[in-house]
């Protein structure tokens, strides 16, 4: 399990840098094909998909 933690701004946003893309790589590493955003104190959550390229954009 990967676990990453962000606060959102004023405004509700956040960032969240992860260091694996979920689709793409020749990487022995692996993922599962997407990973899961869960909000602090909030029964929903969001898959999200990473693609190499979004790794590696700035």
């Amino acid at each position: 399990m990967y676990e990453k933690v962000a606060a959102a701004d004023g405004s509700g946003h956040y960032e969240m840098r992860v260091s694996y893309s979920t689709s793409g790589s020749d990487s022995e590493i692996s993922t599962d094909p997407h990973y899961v955003i869960f909000l602090e104190d909030a029964t929903a959550s969001q898959e999200v998909a990473v693609s190499e390229e979004d790794i590696y954009a700035s």
